[in-house]
């Protein structure tokens, strides 16, 4: 409790924001395609510590064949909606990352 300086009431605090909770659902973000899941894993890693908006993402690596080989799409799930979901993939393409909206 606070005392409010022109009344002298005492006054409430405002309770603390809730706690951040991982997002699931919503729309899917495809942020790269690559020869190993390894180097899916890598680059998840590396993007979700240099992109602090990614972590509570739910990370996905998906093979796909392709004539020429495997590939490993990452992607990532848990935007609310669409409209976040594009927000977030045109903040990484300002950063130079390679980022598409799917479904």
């Amino acid at each position: 409790i606070r005392r409010c300086s022109k009344s002298r009431a005492l006054m409430p605090r405002p309770a603390p924001a809730p706690a951040a909770t991982p997002a699931s659902g919503g729309t899917t973000l495809q942020l790269g395609a690559f020869s190993s899941a390894s180097k899916a894993e890598q680059a998840w890693k590396s993007l979700s510590t240099r992109f602090a908006y990614l972590a509570p993402l739910n990370k996905r690596i998906e093979p796909v064949e392709r004539d020429t080989g495997t590939l490993y799409r990452l992607r990532a799930s848990g935007s609310p909606d669409a409209a976040a979901a594009a927000h977030t993939c045109a903040m990484l393409k300002v950063a130079g990352e390679p980022c598409a909206v799917v479904k």
